[in-house]
């Protein structure tokens, strides 16, 4: 399973052969799925000299559950607005 599979059904498929042929049967469905929203376990960060001109990165931290990243910079007065 996988983060695609989300609000998805799951079941699976078996096929047994012999010499004779081959039959399918599939298995009940199970629940559906429900990937949860991400969380962070390790906050972003960053790095580089703060001083004009240079230039600064920042890395994305550690997510569970993350399909996609987007970033945007900011700045405050104080540093935690």
């Amino acid at each position: 399973m996988d983060l695609s599979d989300d609000a998805e059904y799951l079941r699976v498929k078996v096929t047994a052969t012999s010499g004779a042929g081959s039959t399918v049967a599939y298995s009940v469905a199970t629940a559906q799925v429900a990937i949860p929203a991400p969380t962070s376990s390790s906050l972003p960060e960053v790095t580089g000299s703060v001083e004009p001109g240079s230039t600064v990165t920042a890395s994305r931290g550690t997510w569970s559950f993350a399909t996609d990243f987007a970033y945007a910079w900011q700045s405050s007065a104080d540093g935690s607005t």
